[in-house]
């Protein structure tokens, strides 16, 4: 027998239910971040989010229209992600759960965007704003003594971890005393996010990577799936250059590594490999294709966070180094004419030793 439920009684099972539906419907809204936006110069585009550790460990899709777009990012606590443009402009996004995030500015020019929607977005903003104010040309020296001050009065600031990657950690010549007295500065609870422990981490392989060191052993796919690694190269001196198809600078040194190739690298005791810090296997596909590129490609299609990048302790694009026979770091990055200029000794300096030595005369 089926019993009829009484309005009496549908009315109680809706009082008790109403409560948890509602705290159910909370959680999804509390727990996601809303994002909006509008750049200047950003067209119908893809745009990337991607996190920094494994508070957000993930990969977003935004399809821009007319330069505007939206998303609603999961957070369950704050977290730092990057957007990523087109060409290749990364953005630092701070957020939470419930936070509503707007992006304006103009998607040419890094320093104009602006974030809004949480304080560390609104530090971060106003750090550019100043810096901009600062009599032009602002040099790389004055804008890293900015950052310093930043960090030094923004202990607790998401924003002053990423400026302590980009201007110090991302620096072609590291600092590291400097980059370890400010790391001494940050809250304790900053200094045990994952973020922070990675730049740390990343710091400890700046200092193991250097000139004469050997190199951490390495593994990844060629762009037609083979398997790409030190060991099997081990035998030959081994040139790589480390580039992405997003991004421009390295791109424009791609006619130079193609004489390189032609000319130099021809030689049995020369490797050249390209290592992309790509994310998308199809966007790396078309960039080989478009500048022709002749030698080794490879990548790992994790960005920043995978091993084409962790075992060389790469802070910024483009970027190369050369490896000896015996895995030892001859050198790293060195601008095209240095990088010829050390080829030639390196090669001068082998056939001294493989020139058979004239008998003595008795």
């Amino acid at each position: 027998m089926t019993m009829n439920s009484s309005p009496l009684s549908r009315l109680v099972l809706t009082l008790l239910l109403c409560p948890l539906l509602w705290l159910s419907c909370s959680e999804r809204r509390t727990t996601a971040a809303l994002l909006t936006g509008h750049l200047e110069g950003l067209t119908s585009d893809t745009l990337y989010i991607y996190g920094t550790d494994r508070f957000y460990d993930r990969l977003d899709t935004i399809v821009a229209r007319d330069g505007q777009f939206q998303a609603a990012l999961s957070a369950d606590t704050l977290v730092t992600a990057y957007l990523l443009l087109p060409n290749g402009i990364e953005h630092p996004l701070f957020f939470g759960h419930g936070d509503q995030l707007t992006v304006t500015g103009s998607a040419a020019s890094h320093h104009t965007i602006a974030v809004t929607g949480h304080p560390d977005n609104h530090l971060l903003t106003n750090f550019y704003r100043q810096l901009d104010s600062l009599p032009q040309p602002s040099t790389p020296q004055l804008a890293r003594a900015q950052a310093d001050s930043f960090i030094v009065r923004h202990p607790a600031s998401l924003a002053s971890i990423y400026l302590l990657d980009k201007y110090f950690i991302q620096d072609s010549v590291p600092q590291t005393l400097r980059i370890r007295q400010l790391t001494d500065k940050l809250t304790g609870e900053l200094k045990d996010r994952p973020y922070m422990i990675e730049l740390l981490r990343r710091l400890d392989d700046i200092e193991k990577a250097g000139v004469g060191r050997i190199i951490p052993h390495f593994r990844l796919s060629s762009i037609d799936g083979k398997e790409v690694s030190r060991t099997a190269l081990k035998d030959k001196y081994l040139l790589i250059h480390f580039w992405a198809s997003w991004d421009s600078l390295s791109r424009a040194q791609h006619p130079f590594y193609r004489r390189l190739h032609n000319k130099e690298m021809k030689h049995k005791r020369w490797e050249l490999v390209g290592i992309s810090l790509d994310i998308d296997k199809a966007s790396f596909a078309q960039a080989i294709a478009a500048d022709t590129l002749l030698w080794l490609q490879a990548s790992d299609y994790k960005g920043w966070g995978g091993v084409a990048a962790r075992p060389f302790a790469l802070t910024a694009l483009p970027a190369n180094i050369i490896i000896n026979p015996s895995g030892r770091v001859e050198s790293v990055n060195l601008s095209p004419e240095a990088l010829l200029e050390t080829i030639s000794d390196i090669n001068r300096r082998e056939n001294l030793r493989e020139k058979p030595s004239p008998r003595r005369l008795r």
